[in-house]
């Protein structure tokens, strides 16, 4: 195993939607990694992970992957719908989740997407977790795939990022 992650970049995990490594079975298979390396610090308790998105094409069908993953490791998921990477950070944060994900690629061209993990804390995983994903994501080869994930938003997750901006806006 090498000691720099080969998956993740400076800012997640990112390619052509569609391809390795934002291919269908490969999304499923890191999230299932990402569920099973939050299990060994969670002393039995059960397991959450906020997931949100940006508007890309591909970005419904990478959420979907990314939620029968984690749902396949016994990890709950809340998804936030079409948000900012900033919201996922603060909800991840605010709302005790062990986890945020976002589905974006920023400024990348359209055919590309990416997946940013956030740790607990709503910031970029340590290096070393992100090798302990990969490293779990390699023994998952010829694991079969889980059921395809049904999304549906829950509302008070972005009712509560956007009384957070609001807050932060000067009274006028």
């Amino acid at each position: 195993m090498a000691d720099k992650p080969q998956l993740f970049g400076t800012d997640g995990v990112r390619g052509v939607a569609g391809e390795y490594p934002l291919d269908r079975a490969t999304v499923e298979k890191l999230a299932r990694a990402l569920g099973t390396v939050l299990s060994r610090s969670s002393a039995g308790r059960p397991l959450k992970a906020v997931l949100g998105e940006d508007t890309r094409e591909s970005s419904s069908w990478i959420s979907a992957a990314a939620a029968a993953g984690l749902r396949s490791a016994g990890v709950e998921v809340s998804y936030a719908g079409v948000i900012t990477t900033p919201g996922v950070a603060f909800l991840t944060r605010q709302g005790g989740f062990d986890a945020g994900i976002m589905v974006s690629a920023s400024h990348n061209p359209f055919a590309d997407n990416g997946i940013k993990v956030l740790s607990s804390a709503g910031t970029k995983l340590t290096e070393a977790t992100e090798l302990e994903i990969e490293k779990e994501l390699a023994a998952l080869d010829g694991a079969p795939a889980p059921a395809p994930a049904q999304l549906a938003s829950d509302p008070g997750d972005l009712e509560s990022y956007l009384r957070y901006l609001e807050a932060l806006a000067p009274a006028g």
